[in-house]
């Protein structure tokens, strides 16, 4: 018998693919000069959104993971991965290398450019996607490893805490920095469903202290919080202001996470709107879909067409990000729909 599935974690999904959307509306939707002077980075609805978005998706695929790690061999993890993510990045991949083909965005003169331009485009593009990848060979592997030495529990997390602070030291290169920025979370999304974390709110006073410490993180949040902007490492500067830069910028990742859990948790035990409840679950089902379909939205259509926009407009960004959704889900929808395209595009995802 099929297992159902958590209509819950499929609206954290979906929420979180909103913002991933709104937020590169924000970026991408409102004029030449916002973009490519960097304005986004100083509005306020941006630095929210990028404040924790990531870090919430990362926490689901983390405490998505724990049941695959207690069901799956090493072997099984990877072939499932392989699936489910690493098709579907090199499909993408490739529909974004050839349209840079026909726009002449690609520069070769041997075959054996070309071929390292491909190569390129598919490491360089859908980045998040690289990272659960990683992380969930990654740790799969590890947890053999230490499940062989007959580490306990307590041990285990005490090794997960040592290679974070290794993270630390181990030079940002071939874009690692995002891939050690979303490790923390990961890993205690996985502890989360490991000591099964109570997701509702226990009362106002939690509430109040996490909204409190969030608006405290978010007031300090600056041009160098961004990861795209610091990078990771403490050799990236002084290692006394990388060191506060990499704590603020989890804190404020995990304690935003953790508010936005808590907050739609207790609406969704709290309120029945099934409607809304039926359209996040939904677009949380095909938020990989969403993301890569999306991404080539962005980079190819929204931004050219709203090119000649003075400055950002909140009214355009609702009606673009409701389009962007929509349209990327009606392709996913279709994708799923056809064997051989959920295979490349969705990695058989239902």
């Amino acid at each position: 018998m099929k297992k159902k599935r958590n209509e819950l974690i499929d609206i954290f999904k979906g929420v979180a693919i909103i913002l991933v959307v709104i937020g590169h509306c924000i970026q991408y939707g409102s004029g030449y000069n916002f973009k490519n002077e960097l304005l986004f980075f100083n509005n306020f609805i941006f630095k929210f959104i990028y404040s924790f978005h990531m870090p919430f998706f990362m926490l689901i695929s983390g405490y998505l993971f724990y049941n695959s790690d207690l069901k799956k061999t090493v072997f099984e993890v990877i072939i499932s991965k392989i699936k489910q993510i690493l098709i579907p990045i090199i499909s993408f991949s490739t529909i974004i290398f050839i349209i840079d083909l026909c726009l002449e965005n690609v520069v070769y003169n041997r075959i054996i450019n070309f071929v390292i331009s491909y190569i390129k485009y598919c490491f360089n593009n859908l980045w998040f996607l690289w990272s659960i990848l990683f992380l969930t060979i990654g740790f799969k592997v590890l947890n053999t490893i230490l499940n062989k030495l007959k580490f306990k529990d307590w041990l285990k997390n005490i090794t997960y805490c040592l290679i974070w602070l290794l993270l630390l030291i181990i030079p940002d290169v071939f874009g690692i920095q995002m891939h050690k920025f979303m490790y923390p979370y990961f890993i205690i999304g996985y502890m989360f469903n490991k000591y099964k974390y109570e997701f509702n709110i226990k009362n106002s006073i939690e509430l109040i202290i996490l909204v409190v410490i969030y608006i405290l993180l978010y007031s300090q949040f600056s041009y160098d919080t961004y990861i795209y902007n610091s990078g990771y490492a403490i050799w990236n500067r002084s290692i006394l202001q990388m060191l506060y830069i990499d704590i603020h910028r989890f804190l404020i990742g995990l304690v935003g996470s953790i508010l936005c859990i808590k907050i739609i948790s207790w609406i969704y035990k709290n309120i029945k709107t099934k409607k809304i409840y039926f359209i996040l679950s939904n677009l949380g089902k095909k938020s990989l879909g969403i993301y890569a379909i999306s991404n080539i939205i962005f980079t190819y259509a929204l931004f050219n067409i709203t090119f000649e926009l003075l400055t950002i407009n909140y009214g355009f960004v609702l009606f673009e990000s409701i389009v962007i959704l929509l349209v990327s889900y009606v392709i996913s929808y279709l994708f799923s729909k056809n064997k051989v395209l959920n295979l490349l595009f969705l990695g058989n995802r239902s």
